[in-house]
C-alpha cells in the first residue's frame, strides 16, 4: 500500500506542475524581461500530461479503495470469528467448571501419564435433569417396573447370591471387583447412584445392556437393583484389559502390530454397527472403554461401559439430543457447540478411534494440546488429529470420512 500512497504524491506533484499558468522567471534572467510565451505544440502537450496524470490518479485511488475495502471485510470476518469463539470459550468453561464442582467427591482415575489421563479424561458426566430431589424420586417411579422386567427376563441377581472378590480398577461412576455369581466368575460394577442424574444413568445403562447380544458387545449377565448401595452390573471378566492399556503397553513389551490393531478397528465397527441396528448411540467410544476378552493372539474386541448410551431419537419426534458429553478429544463437533446431534456423533468418534490405532498414536499427542484446546480447534471444524502414514489410502478415506461428515 505504501508504494501505491508514493506513486500518488509524485503523480499530484506533477498534475500541480503540469497545470501552472507559466514557467517562473529564470533566476540568472534580467528585471523587467517577460518569459516567453508558450508554443502551441507545447499548451497541447501540457494538457495531454495533465489528463494522463489525472487518469493515474484516479486509478490509483481506485486502488487503494479496492485495498481498504478488503481489509474492512478481513477485519469485519476476524471480528465474528474473535465473538464465536468468545462464545464457545465461556459455554466450555461453564461446563468444566459444573463438571469439576459435581466431581469434587467422585473418585479419580487410575495413575497414567499427562497425555493419556487428559486424553481419556471425560468433558462431562451426561447425566441429565439436576440433583436436587435426589435419587429417590427416580427409583420410586422406575424401578418397580425394571425389576418385573429383570425377574422375567431372568437377568435380576439377589445381593444375597453374589460374591465379591479382589479391587480391579475405579473410575468417576463406580468401583469394579471381580466377583461370582451362582457359581460364574465375573466383573461386579458397584455403581455411585448418589444423585439423581447417576441414578437415571444407572437405570438407563441396565435397560440398554439387558438388551444387548453381539461377539463385540461386553456381555451383561445380570444386574442387582438395590439403591443406594447395591446398584451392581454383573458382566464378563475380560482379561485382556482395555484397549488403551493394550495399545500401549507399560511392560516394556512391544506395542501390537498394526496389522493386529486394524483388525480390532474391524471388530469395533461391527459393534458400533450393532449398536446403530437397534438405534442406540454410545456417545463415549474411546480406547479405555472398550475391552479384549484375553491376552495374546486372537483376543476379540468388545465395546463396553454404556452409561452414556442413548436411544437415537426418532427423527420425527420433538425430543433431540444436545448437551455435551462423553471426552473431548474423540468427541464430535456438533457436539461440542451443543448442537442437535445424532448416531453420526458415533461415527465420528470411531473415525478418530480408528485413526489412533493405525497410526498408533494418542491423538493430538504431538500438538501437546489440552483437551480444552482441541475442543476449540474441532469445534470450528480447523482441527482434526493427525492423519496415519504408511496405511492403505482406502482406509485412509474412510477415516477422513468419518470425521468429515459434510
Amino acid at each position: 500500500m505504501s508504494g501505491f500512497i508514493e506513486k500518488m504524491r509524485a503523480t499530484s506533484v506533477k498534475v500541480r506542475s503540469s497545470l501552472s499558468p507559466g514557467n517562473p522567471p529564470s533566476p540568472g534572467g534580467s528585471a523587467g524581461v517577460s518569459p516567453s510565451a508558450p508554443s502551441e505544440g507545447s499548451e497541447a502537450e501540457t494538457s495531454e500530461d495533465a489528463v494522463a496524470a489525472l487518469n493515474t490518479a484516479r486509478n490509483v485511488n481506485a486502488q487503494l479503495g479496492e485495498e481498504v475495502r478488503t481489509l474492512t471485510v478481513r477485519l469485519e470476518s476476524a471480528e465474528a470469528d474473535k465473538a464465536a469463539l468468545e462464545k464457545l470459550h465461556a459455554s466450555l468453561g461453564e461446563s468444566l467448571k459444573k463438571e469439576r464442582e459435581s466431581n469434587l467427591s467422585n473418585a479419580q482415575t487410575p495413575s497414567a501419564t499427562a497425555t493419556d489421563r487428559e486424553a481419556d479424561e471425560p468433558a462431562v458426566s451426561g447425566g441429565e435433569g439436576g440433583d436436587d430431589d435426589g435419587p429417590d424420586s427416580v427409583f420410586r417411579d422406575e424401578l418397580p417396573a425394571l425389576v418385573r422386567d429383570g425377574g422375567s427376563a431372568g437377568w435380576l441377581a439377589d445381593v444375597s447370591d453374589v460374591k465379591l472378590g479382589d479391587f480391579l480398577g475405579q473410575g468417576s461412576s463406580g468401583v469394579t471387583m471381580m466377583g461370582k455369581w451362582k457359581g460364574q466368575p465375573l466383573a461386579v460394577k458397584r455403581v455411585n447412584v448418589s444423585g439423581k442424574s447417576r441414578a437415571v444413568s444407572f437405570l438407563r445403562e441396565v435397560k440398554i445392556l439387558a438388551q444387548l447380544r453381539h461377539p463385540h458387545v461386553l456381555p451383561f449377565y445380570a444386574a442387582c437393583l438395590k439403591p443406594p448401595d447395591h446398584c451392581l452390573l454383573l458382566t464378563d471378566y475380560c482379561t485382556g484389559g482395555t484397549l488403551k492399556e493394550w495399545l500401549y503397553p507399560r511392560d516394556g513389551s512391544n506395542p501390537p502390530s498394526t496389522r493386529r490393531r486394524l483388525r480390532i478397528g474391524f471388530q469395533i465397527a461391527r459393534g458400533m454397527r450393532y449398536l446403530e441396528s437397534l438405534g442406540i448411540m454410545h456417545r463415549d467410544l474411546k480406547p479405555s472403554n472398550v475391552f479384549l476378552t484375553h491376552p495374546g493372539k486372537g483376543a476379540r474386541a468388545v465395546i463396553a461401559d454404556f452409561g452414556l448410551a442413548r436411544p437415537v431419537p426418532d427423527p420425527k419426534s420433538e425430543s433431540v439430543l444436545t448437551g455435551e458429553t462423553g471426552t473431548y478429544v474423540y468427541m464430535a463437533p456438533e457436539v461440542i457447540r451443543h448442537e442437535k446431534y445424532t448416531g453420526a456423533a458415533d461415527v465420528y468418534s470411531f473415525g478418530v478411534l480408528l485413526n489412533e490405532l493405525a497410526s498408533g498414536f494418542v491423538p493430538y499427542s504431538n500438538a501437546h494440546y489440552t483437551p480444552v484446546q482441541v475442543a476449540f480447534g474441532v469445534a470450528d471444524r480447523s482441527l482434526r488429529p493427525e492423519l496415519a502414514s504408511g496405511v492403505d489410502p482406502g482406509l485412509v478415506a474412510v477415516i477422513v470420512s468419518s470425521w468429515s461428515q459434510d
